[in-house]
């Protein structure tokens, strides 16, 4: 006689039938042990399809390549390329350029493995990655786990976002003529509120969109932008300067914490991922494009800018350049930061959203 028996699933209960398992066959034991696993497996399946309905992980529409490698590329240059000329000067050019592929290599390679991780669990966001992954080992992390990791990438993503307004609000009024429309909205505040004011309303429609796929038309104008900054640094860097033959442990230590992070967007990783209609394929040739992309512009940026200075080069790149070099400049900064601040932005407005959304449906279920 069969009996029901009530078996928890990553806390949802389901009821399984199972079989006697003390009778004397064998073959009865395996067979209603076979039974139990099955119903135990379409269970863990629906119970992984509720999570990815509460965490928002379903349903995204798919994304073409080369939308995404714009995108991508914008969201990791972003706005801290102006740095490595310095990074040049602390090092040399060919530490600088080995450290880039060493760590454009990693961080390729990071990207990979979590398009893997979601792959494997099915999960498109941190918290759902972190709580599934351990059942590949039969190791349960739990909810607590997958909150830590989705609020340190949140946290990363809000920081970013803090960094990027308070550049906005300081290339906004060194701009020569936008100066006096600064001081036109002022209203009595500071400038930098009055940038910042300007700034957000700019971005704030391109921070609404649910998806990231069609920022891919913005991103490309960043990139074009981002290129010509280049072309422009390799046409004025025709003085030749003594390059530094060796460096200290020192100095080199103090340029890897901005090679480091010049790679880093992970948090909108298994975003990426998920409007490539989770195809690995895809996503491998995406990263490709995206890496060389990338690399080559910081490649010629850090080691051009540095030629244009040599030793005078200073860490914010945009203090040695003349008045109107350096208005060309900012505006094209200011248009990096534009097309960037929404997808990184996305990074902190997709877990607020899953969570309340979660929170809805599981009082729904009460």
């Amino acid at each position: 006689m069969d009996t029901e028996k009530v078996v928890c699933v990553n806390g949802f209960p389901f009821c399984a039938i199972s079989g006697h398992l003390t009778t004397s066959s064998s073959s009865s034991q395996f067979s209603a042990q076979r039974k139990t696993r099955e119903i135990l497996a379409e269970a863990a399946v629906q119970n992984r399809a509720m999570n990815q309905a509460m965490l928002g992980e379903t349903g995204a529409p798919g994304a073409s390549i080369w939308g995404t490698v714009f995108n991508l590329a914008n969201n990791i240059i972003g706005a801290g390329f102006l740095a490595l000329p310095c990074c040049v000067k602390q090092s040399s050019m060919e530490e600088f350029s080995l450290w880039l592929v060493v760590l454009g290599s990693a961080s390729a390679k990071s990207f990979w493995d979590l398009a893997v991780c979601c792959e494997l669990t099915g999960r498109m966001t941190y918290k759902g990655i972190a709580e599934d992954a351990g059942s590949l080992y039969g190791i349960r992390f739990g909810q607590s786990f997958g909150t830590f990791c989705q609020s340190w990438a949140m946290l990363y993503a809000t920081l970013s976002c803090v960094s990027y307004m308070k550049v906005a609000t300081t290339v906004l009024p060194e701009l020569t003529k936008f100066g006096h429309l600064l001081k036109f909205v002022d209203l009595g505040h500071t400038e930098a509120v009055a940038a910042l004011l300007i700034f957000s309303i700019a971005v704030l429609p391109l921070c609404c969109l649910t998806r990231i796929g069609p920022l891919s038309y913005f991103s490309s104008f960043a990139i074009a932008v981002t290129c010509l900054m280049v072309f422009y640094v390799s046409d004025v860097s025709v003085k030749t300067v003594d390059q530094p033959s060796h460096t200290t442990e020192h100095e080199v230590l103090a340029a890897l914490p901005a090679m480091t992070v010049a790679f880093t967007a992970h948090y909108n990783g298994p975003r990426y991922f998920n409007e490539l209609n989770r195809d690995l394929h895809r996503f491998g040739w995406t990263l490709i494009w995206v890496f060389l992309l990338s690399g080559l512009i910081y490649l010629l940026f850090g080691n051009l800018g540095f030629r244009m200075f040599g030793t005078d080069t200073k860490s914010d790149f945009l203090a040695n350049l003349d008045k109107s070099a350096g208005n060309c400049f900012r505006w094209g900064y200011l248009i990096i930061l534009w097309a960037d601040f929404p997808k990184v932005f996305n990074g902190i407005r997709e877990p607020v959203c899953n969570y309340v959304k979660g929170s809805q449906m599981m009082k729904q279920q009460r």
